[in-house]
């Protein structure tokens, strides 16, 4: 997988697990260890959060408007995220990676 600790932003978890992201300060940070998101706050480990459930709840967050239908072929998976005037696509070899992209898509056009 890409290196996910830059594909993912802290702006994409805070929409995506709201719940979960809010009580932490603006300054938190996170890192990927393994199959998890770290978080942390003020410098202590709070929490982990599994990579595959985070992608899960993107998908379900992306549904308000898009819809992100994951494909795969022998050397890559494909994204595509769309509603009825646009349409965009994005190829990585993880569906973890496309799905993230796709929502950092979504969020960035969403504004």
């Amino acid at each position: 997988m890409k290196d996910l600790e830059k594909i993912i932003t802290k702006e994409l978890l805070k929409k995506v697990l709201p719940k979960e992201t809010e009580n932490l300060s603006e300054d938190f940070s996170f890192y990927i260890d393994e199959d998890y998101i770290v978080f942390r706050d003020e410098g202590e480990q709070l929490f982990n959060y599994n990579i595959y459930k985070f992608t899960h709840e993107c998908k379900k967050w992306a549904r308000y408007k898009y819809d992100i239908t994951i494909s795969s072929s022998l050397y890559k998976n494909y994204a595509k995220s769309w509603n009825i005037d646009k349409d965009k696509s994005y190829t990585a070899k993880t569906e973890v990676e496309v799905i993230i992209e796709a929502c950092n898509w979504i969020l960035e056009n969403s504004k």
